[in-house]
C-alpha cells in the first residue's frame, strides 16, 4: 500500500500572509508542532527558494512547491496551503515573478522519490479540470478527497 504524504490536518485554505517569510514561517510553525520538520525549517525554505524558485505558472493557476533538502524533514508529508493574498514567487526556470495564492509543500525523505513528485504534480497541475477543482474547493476535508488519490 502506498504511503500517504497529504493527511486533512496538513491542508490550511486561509493564510492569511503576505510575503514568502511570513507565509513559509507559517507553514513551519504548523508542521514543526507536528513532528513533521525539524527547528531549522523556514530557513531552509528560504534559503533553497533563493537558489531554486518553486513558481509554476499553469494556464489557469499560478502555484508554488516550496521544499528542501532531505535533512529539514522528520517524516514525508505534502503540505497544501492557500493564502487571501497573494505572494510574489519566482517561476522555476525562467526567474520570472508570479503572483501565488496557492502552493503545495514538498516534504519528501528520499531524494530518489523528489524529482517524480514534482514530475506527477506538474502533470496534475497541467489538467484543466483538476486545476478548476482545486481553485473551487474551499474546505480542507474536500481538498483532501480530491488530492489523496492523486499524490
Amino acid at each position: 500500500m502506498k504511503e500517504s504524504l497529504i493527511d486533512v490536518d496538513l491542508i490550511d485554505l486561509s493564510l492569511d500572509v503576505s510575503d514568502k517569510e511570513n507565509l513559509f514561517r507559517e507553514v513551519a510553525d504548523s508542521l514543526r508542532k507536528k513532528d513533521y520538520v525539524y527547528a531549522e525549517y523556514a530557513n531552509a525554505l528560504n534559503k533553497r527558494e533563493k537558489e531554486f524558485p518553486t513558481g509554476l505558472a499553469t494556464m489557469s493557476l499560478n502555484i508554488a512547491l516550496p521544499h528542501t533538502d532531505t535533512e529539514f524533514i522528520q517524516k514525508p508529508f505534502v503540505f497544501i496551503a492557500r493564502s487571501k493574498k497573494a505572494v510574489e514567487f519566482l517561476q522555476m526556470g525562467d526567474n520570472q515573478p508570479l503572483d501565488c495564492k496557492h502552493f503545495l509543500f514538498l516534504g519528501i525523505k528520499d531524494p530518489k522519490k523528489q524529482v517524480g513528485l514534482l514530475a506527477a504534480l506538474i502533470e496534475l497541475f497541467g489538467n484543466e479540470r483538476f486545476v478548476s477543482d482545486f481553485k473551487s474547493v474551499d474546505t480542507s476535508l474536500d481538498m483532501y478527497n480530491l488530492l489523496k488519490e492523486k499524490i
